[in-house]
């Protein structure tokens, strides 16, 4: 084989290395190592990585944990609304220079970091820049690449999404404490920056494509009927491919005409809120169940926890058991519930340890969610356009979540018990609602 049937003509503006260069593996695999590398690249931004730098703003009385958490929750909604123009141009298929912008842009907001005086005015342009680059944009990016390569076996892309949520939660936060601790927070961020920018900008070039069809491939690492008159398909130019509208599906306008669609919706947006929460309050929370000393460990369960509960919700979510994805939704909604009361209500090394392991069976299942639901309901035609107008909830949330759990920390605890035992149940309420519901037919 020559190398223009393995590295594409210049012309070709989506296509370095063709998708069907390699017969014997399935470039959706390809994909999912992209999503998992863009996933570890933005840990910057991510609000695990992020609760380790607030804890240590506020070790050092540099600010005050309700003004940090007010910051933080105001900046990440105002990034949300950056979300249309970034789907739009997804919707039209623009991922490498989308891609690229955003590591460089993070790289950047890491070196500010660095060297920027430490002001109100400074903490909010970082924490503004993480929380775009770092969450907002990467999240939009990856779900949307994977779940134009993945539908009905969405699930299985989510099993190996557990692998890089592992080092996110997991070894990042450990990380990126270490080197506070040894070097300080300055020097810690044009680090993570150039570590990311080093992994990301590879992934962007060589494994980010367009949708299967354009290469006569199929969704879901699956092949169609062999024979040497299909392979000369393989010569399609990517010009053909302007926007995702040629795929299977409901239009982003349809799907929102539909109860489920606000339903689903709104529960996202609760599970967004509290994770969120928990992430960039972590620290303190275990500061408030007096285990502050175990906080490293924790760390490294928090981060098992979380990649185990999503291996096992990724196969159940592509199982009969979950043919209704709405039942996921409910479940995921019912197991978040539980730590909000241990949260509340426990204290010392065990309720620690458990509050932990609950959280991450949590997270698990909402990752499930995010990550298969979509695409299962609605297909791929205007899956840019859901996935964006989801993110701008999500990111709301996010900005909301650790704002009040924030606030939380700094009141009472009688006030805490109060909040999570008002709280908890109408999670419940809500999810035997979803119960009810039965998943629309999207033609997928």
């Amino acid at each position: 084989r020559n190398c223009t049937e393995i590295f594409c003509m210049p012309s070709d503006r989506h296509v370095w290395i063709h998708p069907r260069a390699f017969p014997w593996f399935h470039y959706g695999y390809w994909v999912l190592l992209g999503g998992n590398i863009i996933e570890i690249t933005a840990a910057p931004g991510q609000a695990s990585v992020l609760g380790v730098f607030i804890n240590v703003f506020v070790k050092e009385k540099l600010i005050a944990l309700s003004m940090l958490s007010f910051i933080y929750s105001t900046v990440t909604i105002c990034c949300s609304f950056l979300l249309v123009p970034l789907s739009n141009r997804l919707q039209r298929l623009q991922f490498q220079s989308t891609g690229l912008c955003c590591l460089v842009a993070l790289f950047l907001s890491c070196l500010f970091g660095c060297w920027a005086p430490f002001n109100l005015f400074t903490i909010v342009i970082l924490l503004f820049c993480l929380r775009l680059f770092g969450f907002v944009a990467s999240c939009l990016f990856r779900r949307v690449i994977l779940q134009i390569w993945w539908v009905k076996k969405s699930g299985k892309a989510t099993f190996w999404y557990a692998f890089a949520r592992l080092i996110v939660a997991g070894v990042m936060p450990t990380v990126a404490q270490s080197l506070c601790d040894t070097v300080g927070w300055r020097v810690t961020y044009p680090i993570l920056g150039a570590f990311g920018l080093v992994l990301g900008v590879p992934a962007v070039l060589l494994l980010f494509q367009s949708p299967p069809e354009q290469f006569d491939l199929l969704p879901d690492g699956e092949y169609p009927a062999t024979g040497d008159e299909e392979i000369q398909s393989v010569q399609t130019s990517p010009d053909e491919w302007k926007e995702l509208e040629q795929l299977e599906g409901l239009t982003a306008e349809e799907a929102t005409r539909t109860q489920v669609y606000w339903l689903v919706f709104i529960a996202k947006l609760l599970l967004s809120g509290i994770t969120a929460g928990f992430h960039a309050q972590f620290p303190g929370y275990i500061a408030h169940m007096q285990a502050s000393d175990i906080l490293v460990p924790l760390f490294l369960l928090n981060g098992a926890s979380i990649t185990l509960s999503i291996i096992v919700f990724s196969a159940l979510a592509d199982s009969w058991l979950f043919a209704n994805p709405c039942l996921l939704v409910s479940c995921s909604l019912m197991l978040n519930t539980t730590y909000l009361f241990i949260s509340g209500f426990g204290k010392g090394y065990f309720w620690a340890y458990l509050l932990v392991v609950c959280f991450g069976v949590g997270e698990g299942s909402m990752v499930a969610v995010k990550n298969t639901v979509d695409v299962k309901l609605w297909g791929r035609k205007g899956i840019a356009k859901l996935t964006g107008i989801g993110n701008i909830a999500e990111a709301i949330a996010c900005g909301v979540g650790p704002l009040v759990l924030g606030l939380a920390l700094d009141s009472p605890e009688r006030v805490i018990k109060t909040i999570f035992s008002w709280f908890g149940p109408v999670m419940l309420l809500f999810s035997v609602w979803l119960l009810l519901l039965r998943a629309p037919k999207s033609n997928t």
